[in-house]
């Protein structure tokens, strides 16, 4: 494709990576993008956000796009920080921008996060082949992209010093096959952040790996490995990963665990795949053996990256198929016309029979309890998420915010889900995140009255319940868990906030920093993930342009 053809185009790239200097985002993308348009305009959301806080990060977005008008908008998100409504108003401040959402890691986070999102946009780009999900909620206009930069991971002439080499974090089971290999006699070099935490392995960690020595040690390994677990439970069929794309496409060598959709990508996959760690030991004795055969399938799936997984080639084919196109359908929201009715605590004092008849004539019943807020969009997400799940209940996130407002911290319920034990999640649930089938209700009432009256309930599972991972609910308070349960549980929004007010220091004498450093008294996980964030250089990288 020629620039010729959008040489009077603009794309606005809106991403939380786009000025981190490590990340494909910024490193990739950008200059492909000022191949393809005449004007590229770059706003990171992450650097916006940590400056000047959510609110102020929205509008300031908003006034980019009313300013600039882009005939694209290129976004992607890492969590809420972008607002429905911002979204909903770029059509008003600019009819004619074409909108596309890059939807990523969609195996494990679609069906709580993406879901949400994708009906939003004119345009999605997925990450992985095969998927289905958006077909299946009647969206359309979907694509698949994913790869490399062959630009920049090329081939590197160097010395073969290391036998088998990981370069990655500690989630999931890798330490264990780590371990595994290690016990076994295989001469492994870690890299990574994370892995401090593991005595054991201390002797084969490396440290952090810069970016600039990247090419250079995949380059130096005989062997690479790729993990494909996510890092939440239910990713257990895995996904493919960036790193196999960088690896062969710097033409050198990997084995990458097996995952569900892996013979989409590489036919002939099971020459580098494993499935458990006899396999990956077997694998690796043998290659490390059979050095010809190694370098001869090196070069055989580095060609297959080349000529089917290149950033340029993918984005260059995307926007010449949407602007061939004649007809335009744009995804939305469907008309649900559902009858929803919201519990109170007056309902409560009804008999069991009073109750079932006074919710009947509805379809989905809410709660409310106690201070709170609800975002206006609460009750449509969560019955569209159980319309779309077919499961019977729905649990949001929800803020803790001072007076219902001044938000401070984010429960993550999916998150919390996976990495409390069921007794401690359920005791940071509140009554006012969920959205329930009235039949549910009904054949589960006695339950549902003692999670009202906040008894210890254990009545979410797998299988009953769907999340919605955007918080929906503003809430006064909860009663706390220790600390290390509760960095589990929330996203501490507090310290991304106090950046703002360090980035702007005439605020720093406002009333939140004073409600922070009073709260901290009476909440001590406020106290303890002050304390902790203080001294953690990681953090403090967050008001500059480094990857953390």
């Amino acid at each position: 494709m020629e620039k010729t053809r959008f040489k009077s185009k603009k794309l606005m790239l809106a991403t939380w990576a786009c000025n981190i200097k490590d990340h494909y985002q910024c490193i990739d993308w950008i200059p492909i993008f000022k191949k393809i348009f005449g004007k590229v305009i770059v706003f990171s959301l992450r650097d916006n956000y940590f400056r000047y806080g959510k609110p102020a990060m929205n509008q300031l977005f908003l006034e980019k796009v009313q300013q600039e008008k882009p005939d694209y908008l290129y976004f992607n998100t890492r969590y809420d920080e972008i607002d429905f409504n911002t979204i909903t108003e770029i059509k008003r401040v600019s009819p004619h921008t074409k909108t596309i959402y890059y939807s990523c890691d969609d195996e494990w986070r679609y069906s709580d996060w993406s879901r949400f999102y994708s009906p939003l946009f004119d345009y999605i780009i997925v990450d992985e082949k095969g998927t289905t999900e958006h077909e299946k909620d009647g969206l359309r206009n979907f694509y698949f992209i994913n790869g490399v930069n062959p630009e920049r991971y090329k081939p590197v002439k160097a010395e073969k010093k290391y036998d088998v080499v990981f370069i990655g974090m500690p989630i999931r089971d890798r330490a264990d096959y780590i371990r595994f290999l290690k016990k076994s006699g295989v001469k492994i070099k870690l890299f990574g952040k994370g892995w401090d935490s593991y005595p054991d392995l201390k002797d084969i960690w490396g440290g952090y790996l810069p970016q600039e020595d990247y090419l250079k040690t995949i380059s130096q390994a005989r062997v690479n490995l790729s993990f494909s677990k996510g890092m939440l439970k239910g990713s257990e069929r895995g996904q493919i990963k960036g790193r196999p794309w960088e690896t062969l496409s710097c033409k050198s060598f990997i084995l990458i665990e097996y995952f569900k959709n892996i013979a989409s990508y590489f036919k002939d996959y099971r020459q580098i795949s494993f499935k458990d760690k006899k396999e990956l030991l077997e694998k690796i004795n043998y290659y490390l053996k059979h050095e010809k055969e190694r370098e001869k399938l090196t070069e055989k799936f580095h060609k297959i990256v080349l000529e089917e997984y290149s950033w340029e080639v993918g984005l260059k084919g995307f926007f010449n198929a949407i602007a061939n196109e004649r007809k335009f359908k744009p995804n939305n929201f469907p008309e649900l016309n559902k009858y929803i009715l919201c519990l109170n605590e007056s309902d409560w004092y009804l008999s069991d029979n009073k109750l079932t008849e006074k919710v009947n004539k509805f379809d989905y019943i809410s709660f409310s309890k106690g201070s709170h807020i609800n975002n206006p969009r609460k009750d449509y997400l969560q019955i569209y998420s159980i319309e779309k799940s077919g499961l019977p209940i729905s649990c949001c996130d929800y803020n803790l915010a001072f007076n219902s407002r001044e938000v401070y911290a984010i429960f993550q319920a999916k998150k919390a889900f996976n990495l409390l034990n069921g007794k401690d999640f359920h005791k940071l649930l509140n009554i006012n995140q969920f959205v329930v089938k009235r039949e549910y209700l009904i054949t589960n009432i006695k339950k549902f009255r003692k999670l009202y009256a906040g008894s210890e309930t254990e009545i979410v599972t797998a299988k009953n319940t769907t999340f919605v991972s955007f918080p929906l609910v503003n809430l006064d308070k909860i009663k706390p868990l220790e600390y290390s349960k509760m960095k589990d549980a929330f996203y501490m929004t507090f310290r991304d906030t106090l950046y703002s007010f360090i980035y702007n220091k005439k605020r720093l004498f406002s009333a939140y920093p004073l409600k922070i450093f009073l709260s901290s008294f009476s909440e001590p996980f406020i106290f303890q993930h002050l304390f902790k964030s203080i001294f953690n250089k990681d953090n403090w990288d967050k008001l500059t342009g480094r990857m953390f």
